[in-house]
């Protein structure tokens, strides 16, 4: 059941993608072979994305978690029960008095 679910998200992955693909596809207008100079004749040159508002929402966002966990942080060591440090048995030892171990 499993594996028959991941073939079916595979193959419905691949057909979103290639027919986005497909709508994509640029659109080249037929070259004209002869009455044209190479200094008529231009290459496309890379154009810059439009600006995208994803990497100040991020920053932001960010910011916000880091805020939240500054604000937070303290209060929960606040409200938290005191840690009692944990006694070695050397200093139980030392608290029942001298043994005569030479300590």
């Amino acid at each position: 059941m499993r594996k028959g679910m991941l073939g079916w998200s595979v193959v419905l992955l691949l057909v979103v993608c290639s027919n986005t693909l497909a709508a994509e596809a640029p659109h080249r207008p037929p070259t004209e072979s002869h009455g044209t100079t190479d200094a008529a004749r231009h290459d496309p040159q890379p154009v810059l994305p439009d600006p995208s508002p994803l990497p100040g929402a991020m920053l932001i966002l960010i910011a916000g978690l880091f805020l939240a966990a500054a604000t937070v942080g303290p209060a929960v060591r606040y409200h938290a029960p005191e840690e009692v440090p944990e006694t070695s048995s050397h200093d139980q030892h030392a608290a029942h008095g001298s043994h005569g171990h030479g300590h």
